[in-house]
């Protein structure tokens, strides 16, 4: 990983490099003042430095400034709210769109000199999905009764599928080799995260209440950050789906070159990430994920594969059987994924325990399912909200699929699932060397982007990652996998 992005560096000159520290320390300064709760011309004089600077960057280094994009999406939390500029525009909003019109810019540089019009192999689609979901289901639920906020703010995370064009004009200037070893840089950098939050409690830097608050509730980061009934420290922020796709990552680079000291580093934190997430969804998908990658491996591999996990259930198993608590609560939780009901008496009420969370879902599938029942077709719009469903009021709820069939129907599910249903028959054209994929890719390599998105599928059932930028932003970035764009 390091050698392979220090042969295409991220940064392709000296203005791109100064620009690219410029708009890192306006951030921090961004982020350290709304830490502190400060407003007024400071935050507005440094928003606009943001925008005016990471336009410069994405003009002159676009490259850079789609690598700042991406490590922002990986640790900005939920939706990027690490500043908020007038008229809600978060901070991930705002890069985003001006790397969308360099982006935009940059194509029809191209088109207008006469070499096409570059989308590569997923971008119309993806922007077609992007413009058209909002488009026809924001209305709707406005129609139906939603707030106009409420359903703009529901339906707006379906814009980042135009990502998909970004990549595009990335790729104008060579492959995306870099931008595949990136993301694993991004995965990993979550895990440290994860890992220095622990710390911080752990050793009494700050309580879980106070780290809650900054970042769950000032932030905006999604998750839950405290203490299990099992005592254990959790850290659960919805960037944490990163670190399912790092998994996915480090396996592949260890299946290829096992002796290197750098994937199992990178393996050890994301391990530890997980299961301080306290989160079943993020264990069941990491673990499919790397079989699934494990499946295309050699024999001894798999062999040693078998070993290890066999090794780490024993280990779990037996903490589990003496009641050392987390192994205890891994243990549980997982059993209760697995056959829907609660396990262990001690962990009934707790709100992060899989008794309450099971219940919770089971209710909530069978209010959902009867208000689809009402309206199969188009669903109830964008901002829609259950008014039956008792614990809580808001538009958001944790079964996707079954929020996003309530909300636009039938023909908006099967619209949206149509995107990542072809990137999964793509990858597995690719795999079997019916499909072109990037150049010096290995064919087997295309088993990555397919354990990305049947684990990012399968976590999206029952939480709500694929309705944010979150987890659509994981869906986007395997088109790096799996288009040739024209190399």
């Amino acid at each position: 990983m390091i050698k392979g992005l220090s042969d295409r560096m991220l940064v392709g000159s000296r203005a791109g490099a100064a620009l690219a520290c410029a708009v890192l320390a306006d951030v921090a300064l961004l982020v350290l003042l709304r830490a502190a709760e400060v407003t007024g011309p400071a935050e507005l004089v440094a928003q606009v430095a943001l925008v005016i600077g990471f336009g410069a960057l994405a003009v002159v280094d676009l490259r850079a400034a789609v690598a700042l994009a991406i490590l922002e999406l990986a640790l900005g939390g939920a939706s990027g709210q690490w500043t908020v500029m007038p008229a809600g525009i978060t901070g991930r909003m705002a890069i985003d769109v001006v790397l969308g019109a360099v982006a935009a810019l940059r194509l029809g540089q191209a088109w207008r000199r006469g070499d096409g019009l570059h989308l590569g192999r997923y971008g119309l689609h993806a922007l077609l999905l992007a413009v058209l979901i909002p488009a026809i289901w924001v209305p709707i639920g406005v129609l139906t009764g939603s707030r106009l906020g409420d359903a703009l703010a529901d339906g707006d995370g379906y814009l980042f599928l135009s990502f998909a064009v970004v990549l595009a004009a990335a790729a104008l200037v060579g492959d995306l080799g870099w931008l595949r070893r990136w993301v694993l840089v991004a995965c990993v950098a979550v895990a440290v995260l994860h890992v220095v939050l622990l710390l911080v409690i752990v050793a009494g830097i700050a309580s879980p209440e106070a780290v809650n608050t900054l970042l769950v509730e000032r932030f905006h980061f999604g998750g839950a950050i405290g203490f299990t009934a099992a005592n254990g420290v959790r850290v659960y922020i919805a960037a944490g789906l990163f670190l399912q796709v790092g998994v996915v990552l480090v396996a592949w680079e260890i299946v290829g070159q096992p002796r290197r000291w750098w994937p199992w580093l990178s393996v050890a934190l994301l391990i530890v990430a997980l299961v301080v997430t306290y989160t079943r969804g993020y264990w069941l998908g990491a673990a499919l994920g790397a079989g699934m990658v494990l499946a295309v491996a050699r024999p001894e591999y798999q062999r040693r594969a078998i070993v290890a996990v066999g090794a780490a259930c024993l280990v779990l198993g037996v903490g589990a059987w003496l009641r050392f608590p987390p192994a205890t609560y891994i243990v549980d939780r997982t059993v209760s994924s697995a056959i829907g009901l609660p396990i262990g008496p001690d962990l009934g009420d707790d709100p992060t325990g899989g008794g309450l969370s099971n219940a919770v879902k089971l209710d909530q599938a069978r209010i959902l399912l009867g208000h689809i029942a009402e309206r199969p077709l188009l669903g109830w719009g964008f901002g829609a909200i259950a008014p039956d469903y008792p614990y809580s009021d808001t538009y958001t709820y944790e079964l996707t699929y079954l929020d996003r069939t309530f909300k636009t129907g039938i023909v908006g599910l099967l619209l949206f699932l149509s995107f990542p249903v072809r990137l999964l028959i793509d990858g597995v054209r690719v795999m079997r060397g019916r499909l072109r994929g990037p150049p010096g890719m290995p064919t087997r390599e295309a088993v990555v982007p397919l354990a990305i998105l049947a684990s990012v599928l399968a976590v999206g059932a029952t939480n709500p990652y694929l309705a944010g930028s979150v987890g659509l932003g994981a869906l986007v970035l395997c088109i790096c996998w799996l288009d040739p764009f024209g190399w």
